[in-house]
């Protein structure tokens, strides 16, 4: 089985590699993410659609001896585990598609001045103007990052938008189908996607249109753990 390892400790599971399986960085079967959120996030980036079994590790575990490598190998050798799809998000900037987001993308204000734009959801105009700090539309996988600090809230399925700190209050909106466009009326902002690097900046007049991709998420599922197992 042709494997890749991401995180910065992914020596760690490396070393523990049994036959039959093979390091391959260029057209992996499978990739291991060994670390915390923001390394499943840059694994996604790096590998996009290539199922990922999430192995959680914090930097205060000095002696591994939580990890059942063993088994975890075991398991994926025999192909004892499920594969389940996440849908992503796309982001487009003025007709352009800049990227494609597994947990969220954020639009932000740039200190001192609130951010000032007008806000679609599903092609129904909510306000012409919006002022407040941005906006955070979320993947029922990234529901529980971001979405939820601000509403307290998370989803099981389908996509929520959020806005942040406005002055004009609206409730979170979760739709199996959301699209979100807006127009800046005031910058500077910025908009972010998940942990990666690239920021997009806007100023007035720049659209943003964010939409359901057809490109997946999709994570590997042994027994009954998802995201936070450590074998």
């Amino acid at each position: 089985m042709k494997i890749a390892v991401t995180g910065d400790l992914k020596n760690t599971v490396i070393d523990k590699l049994p036959n039959g399986f093979e390091l391959n960085y260029s057209n992996p079967e499978i990739v291991i993410s060994f670390g915390g959120d923001g390394t499943l996030l840059s694994s996604e980036d790096k590998h996009p659609g290539i199922p990922k079994l999430f192995v959680k590790h914090k930097w205060s575990c000095t002696t591994c001896n939580n990890h059942n490598f063993k088994s975890m190998f075991k398991l994926l050798s025999s192909k004892n585990y499920k594969i389940l799809e996440y849908s992503k998000l796309d982001l487009f900037v003025n007709g352009k598609k800049e990227l494609t987001a597994m947990n969220d993308i954020s639009l932000h204000y740039i200190p001192p001045r609130a951010v000032r734009f007008s806000l679609k959801i599903n092609s129904k105009l909510i306000s012409k103007e919006i002022i407040g700090d941005g906006f955070v539309v979320s993947t029922n996988f990234g529901s529980s990052g971001y979405f939820h600090s601000i509403t307290r809230k998370n989803f099981s399925q389908g996509y929520g938008v959020t806005l942040n700190n406005p002055v004009q209050k609206m409730k979170p909106v979760i739709n199996k189908n959301l699209t979100i466009e807006a127009n800046i009326s005031r910058g500077p902002a910025i908009i972010v996607a998940d942990c990666l690097d690239k920021k997009i900046e806007l100023n007035e007049k720049d659209t943003i249109l964010i939409k359901p991709s057809k490109a997946k998420t999709r994570i590997i599922k042994i027994g009954s753990d998802l995201r936070y197992k450590s074998y």
